[in-house]
């Protein structure tokens, strides 16, 4: 199977699970074997997040990969025949639950197709809800999610019933089958968290037990609303911040050094497999935020990558339900730069101190010629030099 095929295939396959937050059991289950038969240990904290490490060698800088496991969905709150009430989880707009629209609920294995009758707006008392009809026993408490298809594909471009945030899960097991291609040292730790959509909780709770090195760099996989700069099918973009805060430069000098190594690489090869000059795009996306903020916030070293989205939380151009939208080369590309960047954690990142040093010295000379004679009867202020 080719690349693209090989992708595609480990995409549709966590593509087609239904997930929602609170419900992102056999996710959970489907990566955990997934990771576990790429030659990971993978533990699970009290709150049912995820975390595999792989480690070999020394000298290393410890790299934390985070991806949520939910999408946006529907929780059934009160069930009355065919009459379901269902809590809205996470940030479904009403357009996108208008009056006859397709939802779909689960309970374990099986499956009860229906249709929004009816959008609930939120309250001070409750959250967004809807009514569906719905055809079959559904169990209070199950989840719904829109009846749309899981994956289709045409020359490239991903429809998906949640690409955000499934695709880079997705793209952390192509980056795990690929770990022993790396000859240098690593230190890489998955995490796989959980409501990530209902205010990134599984994260917070992750950086608030402390479970990552202190100094690790902890990269927040997301798919983003495409903004100008950061497009559909030009590459993955490093996220300098999101619609919360900008992110750490130590954290992203990790993710530019390995977008300087692809680009010498791939000077020698310029049509190569994952398209024209396999480019990597940058950009503050301000579209919303991200795993990375609640890292931040307890000290974390933080970096941001995404996957440019088209339909962000299904919303199509009129506001109505439709798949979210991705492109293959740019998943691929994400891989191939994520790969970079663990192969450029055992390196001494670039120093921009050492530049600006280099440029100083060559003009401070000059500098302090020319101002000796400037008698403004300032006093001078003492510094240190060197």
């Amino acid at each position: 199977m080719s690349g693209e095929g090989h992708a595609l295939d480990v995409l549709r396959q966590i593509a087609e699970i239904p997930t929602a937050p609170f419900h992102e059991e056999a996710v959970a289950r489907h990566l955990t074997a997934k990771l576990q038969a790429a030659g990971l240990t993978v533990r699970q904290d009290r709150f049912g997040n995820l975390l595999a490490r792989y480690q070999r060698g020394r000298g290393a800088r410890a790299v934390a990969l985070v991806a949520h496991m939910d999408h946006p969905g529907l929780v059934a709150s009160r069930v009355a025949g065919r009459d379901v009430t269902a809590e809205v989880l996470g940030g479904l707009q009403p357009g996108v639950l208008a009056a006859g629209t397709p939802v779909r609920f689960y309970d374990g294995a099986a499956a009860y197709a229906g249709t929004v009758t009816e959008y609930l707006p939120a309250s001070a008392e409750r959250r967004a809800a809807v009514r569906a009809d719905v055809a079959g026993p559904v169990p209070v408490d199950s989840f719904g999610t829109l009846d749309i298809a899981a994956l289709e594909e045409d020359r490239g471009v991903l429809a998906l019933r949640a690409a955000d945030d499934l695709a880079q899960c997705a793209c952390l097991l192509l980056v795990a089958e690929r770990l022993a291609a790396i000859t240098a040292p690593v230190d890489v730790t998955f995490v796989l968290t959980r409501a990530e959509e209902i205010g990134l909780v599984g994260a917070t709770l992750v950086a608030q037990a402390g479970l990552l090195a202190r100094d690790a760099i902890v990269v927040s996989l997301e798919c983003s609303r495409a903004l100008p700069g950061a497009e559909i099918g030009k590459g993955p973009v490093i996220r300098v911040g999101d619609a919360r805060q900008s992110f750490d430069p130590r954290g992203e000098a990790l993710l530019l050094a390995a977008r300087d190594e692809l680009l010498r690489r791939r000077a020698e090869v310029p049509n190569g497999p994952n398209g024209p000059g396999g480019a990597v795009q940058r950009q503050l996306m301000s579209g919303g935020s991200c795993e990375a903020s609640a890292f931040q916030a307890y000290g974390y070293i933080t970096a941001g990558l995404v996957l440019p989205l088209g339909n962000y939380h299904n919303a199509g151009a009129d506001g109505h339900a439709a798949p979210e939208v991705i492109h293959l080369h740019d998943l691929l590309g994400e891989v191939d730069l994520l790969l970079a960047a663990l192969a450029e954690s055992s390196r001494p990142l670039p120093e921009r101190r050492d530049r600006f040093e280099a440029l100083a010295g060559g003009a401070s000379p000059r500098l302090l010629t020319t101002a000796t004679g400037w008698n403004l009867g300032l006093e001078q202020v003492p510094g240190v030099t060197g």
